[in-house]
């Protein structure tokens, strides 16, 4: 497997027990590639599009404020109850919407999770996921590097099939694929 390197925050639900995306979809990330369902917007397109929101988000920096920014915002939504968040790596491939903070891919597959520091959640994680579990961002980034490429904010080197080359910081951004 060879495709994008990210970091994404999920909440642990327990029916059924495992990793769901903190806001829109409805069902949890299953064990090795998902591949996501198009938006209804943009009808005719190839998504994930420029032009659309979906496909599987994830940031670029395990530490980037805008990760931090992401879960803050996504805690407040109304979470009566009270699920435990994790912070995982995941490898986005296919087509892929970069941003400048990160992408939206076609498909995706967590490679390693950052531990909860509960036994009783990070060992049935492990094993439903069948990925390590680590304690520290450093040891989250090691974890995945030998699944894909890390922070593909330069994009000189890519097949870009959508969008400009070297986009500016906001507006459309470039679309390449991940094999």
């Amino acid at each position: 497997m060879s495709g994008l390197i990210g970091f994404r925050f999920f909440q642990i639900k327990a029916d059924p027990f495992g990793l769901w995306p903190l806001a829109w979809f409805d069902v949890p990330w299953s064990r090795g590639i998902n591949t996501f369902k198009p938006c209804t917007r943009g009808i005719g397109l190839i998504h994930p599009s420029v032009n659309c929101v979906c496909g599987f988000h994830a940031f670029f920096e395990v530490n980037a404020k805008e990760i931090q920014t992401h879960y803050m915002q996504t805690t407040y939504y109304p979470n009566e109850h009270k699920r435990p968040w994790v912070l995982a790596a995941v490898v986005g491939m296919g087509g892929t919407v970069l941003h400048a903070t990160g992408f939206r891919a076609e498909r995706a597959e967590i490679v390693a999770i950052k531990s909860t520091e509960f036994d009783a959640l990070d060992n049935p994680l492990r094993a439903i996921y069948d990925v390590p579990v680590v304690y520290t961002d450093s040891q989250l980034v090691e974890k995945a590097l030998p699944y894909g490429r890390l922070n593909a904010k330069w994009v000189d080197d890519l097949p870009i099939t959508e969008g400009p080359k070297n986009p500016p910081i906001s507006g459309w951004m470039p679309r390449t694929t991940f094999s």
